[in-house]
């Protein structure tokens, strides 16, 4: 199917009036309320970390943690606004020895309140390479009420007993819906974990985050959503 510039143009121009729409007048902010954001390496007890408690909006770090040859680091940036969104993005980096129990771990815990019905996604992705003997790759999220149910938990790992050395751990959570006035917490956690091989040998792990909470559309926005798609099927005249 062939559009014309004058289609792709008004598609687009939908597009920019859908993101103006304001919400029925409603304060549509999101409360970020609380989060530990820590990186971490762990050996038999001995650690070393690094983190952020303190909230500021945009929000931008680096955390760095090290035991000998096994590190950790994070990049961390964050942002919310007043019209409901939320983004916030983890890079991280680390590598583990092996050892009888060692981890190195980028992981975070946000707490959020909806000023509005919301929809919050959470993506992962982790690329791992692991080391000889028993070693691990590890993500990890979930999506609670903090007085109440959970909506999400996912748990996923792969090991060398098993699994290929080399390989990925990925998932996506689609939208899951987040009721105005709610507080939630919302976690993730990549991480690399040693249960014997040599302490000269790395396990190396490459993890990505992303956390994204919108607005749910209101009735008008949706109405111009359903206006919008039948230019999508407009074919182009000759």
């Amino acid at each position: 199917m062939i559009f014309s510039l004058s289609d792709i143009r008004v598609v687009l121009f939908n597009c920019v009036l859908l993101l103006s729409v304001p919400h029925s007048g409603v304060a549509s902010e999101i409360s970020v309320d609380a989060w530990l954001l820590q990186t971490l390496v762990d050996e038999n007890g001995v650690r070393d970390s690094d983190g952020s408690f303190s909230l500021t909006n945009p929000f931008s770090a680096q955390h760095n943690a090290a035991i000998g040859i096994s590190t950790a680091h994070s990049i961390i940036s964050a942002s919310w606004n007043s019209s409901g969104f939320l983004q916030f993005l983890l890079d991280a980096q680390h590598a583990a020895a092996g050892s009888s129990n060692l981890f190195s771990r980028s992981t975070g815990t946000i707490y959020v309140t909806p000023q509005v019905d919301s929809f919050v996604s959470i993506a992962l992705q982790y690329d791992y390479a692991l080391g000889s003997g028993i070693r691990e790759a590890i993500i990890q999220t979930a999506v609670s009420e903090t007085n109440g149910d959970a909506l999400l938990y996912h748990f996923d790992f792969a090991n060398t007993l098993v699994d290929p050395s080399v390989g990925q751990l990925d998932f996506d959570s689609g939208g899951i819906l987040l009721s105005a006035g709610v507080q939630y917490w919302l976690q993730y956690q990549v991480e690399l974990h040693s249960f014997s091989g040599s302490p000269t040998s790395l396990s190396h792990g490459n993890g990505h985050v992303a956390i994204n909470i919108s607005p749910v559309p209101e009735p008008a926005t949706l109405f111009l959503i359903s206006a919008a798609l039948p230019l999508l099927f407009r074919r182009r005249r000759r």
